[in-house]
């Protein structure tokens, strides 16, 4: 299975896409793979997600980039709009409501309903 899109920022380096960690003024932290070889690297390191989970960044300069872009995702859980915001440890995603306040309470009672009767 493919990875689930999140919204945020991404860059085109070398001809593939990676989401963008953090940047400053001609710099970015890109995720990569923990081994991926990458020519234009400033520094490697590790982003921490969470306890015991962390990735791989790798710091280039912003002149390195082919392109940089805005990525936003939307989805529907419970007929509800949902935006797709950054991925934290195992797999999470964080959620953001696009809807009225009333939603996140709906939603989080429908998810409790769903999670209760498996």
């Amino acid at each position: 299975m493919s990875e689930i899109p999140v919204s945020g920022a991404s860059a085109v380096y070398s001809g593939k896409r990676y989401s963008i960690l953090r940047g400053g003024k001609d710099w970015v932290a890109i995720r990569t793979e923990p081994r991926e070889e990458v020519s234009d690297a400033v520094e490697r390191g590790e982003s921490t997600l969470a306890p015991g989970h962390c990735e791989a960044r790798t710091k280039i300069p912003i002149t390195a980039l082919n392109r940089v872009f805005d990525v936003d995702v939307t989805a529907l859980i419970a007929r509800r709009q949902v935006s797709l915001g950054n991925r934290w440890a195992g797999g999470c995603i964080r959620i953001r409501f696009v809807d009225l306040p009333t939603a996140a309470r709906d939603l989080a009672a429908h998810l409790a309903g769903e999670s209760d009767s498996r």
